[in-house]
């Protein structure tokens, strides 16, 4: 287990913070609102997925990697959750907009090589920085750089990874419903 003193900078924790009391305010009185729950479960997993693997689990690829994917899984989890428990009716999330099963197939595969690709990059080719620029970046993001890593990874790759999960989900209900 990593050292407490946690040197984690002001936006992940503002965000987190906001995402939290915009979760739970909508959440507790039953009210459905996609783009609250979709940005506030966004950071709330995020920021609590990156600070589980900055505390117990060391630096690779395969941590990375794995960050993302329980990033996307914890988001879903959230927003499944307040659609299940919204009182106003609200419709299904995940609509299949008719998309032939080529585009979705690409759309499915290539986010997620983008973002393995572009892990193994920014785990492998580790730049130094430094001036004027890396300290304001420092003073809002953190200067803890193994949190940033996965803080980071974890923000483009749940953007990516959700585009592939979404895809996914639309080609396996037309395999499914081909199947009735």
């Amino acid at each position: 287990m990593r050292d407490l003193a946690l040197t984690i900078g002001y936006f992940p924790i503002a965000t987190a913070a906001i995402g939290l009391h915009a979760y739970a305010r909508y959440f507790y009185i039953k009210k459905f609102d996609f783009y609250v729950y979709a940005f506030s479960s966004l950071f709330l997993s995020i920021f609590s997925i990156s600070v589980i693997f900055y505390f117990f689990i060391a630096k690779s690829l395969i941590s990375i990697v794995m960050s993302q994917i329980f990033s996307v899984s914890l988001m879903f989890i959230l927003v499944r959750l307040a659609v299940s428990r919204a009182a106003d009716g609200s419709t299904r999330m995940l609509v299949d907009r008719g998309l032939p099963a080529k585009a979705l197939i690409l759309m499915a595969l290539m986010p997620a090589s983008v973002v393995i690709v572009i892990d193994w990059l920014v785990e492998n080719i580790s730049p130094r920085c430094i001036g004027a620029k890396c300290g304001a970046l420092e003073f809002v993001f953190g200067s803890d750089d193994v949190f940033t890593l996965y803080y980071f990874t974890n923000l483009y790759g749940v953007v990516f990874l959700t585009l592939s999960a979404l895809s996914i989900n639309a080609l396996t209900r037309r395999f499914l419903a081909k199947l009735k």
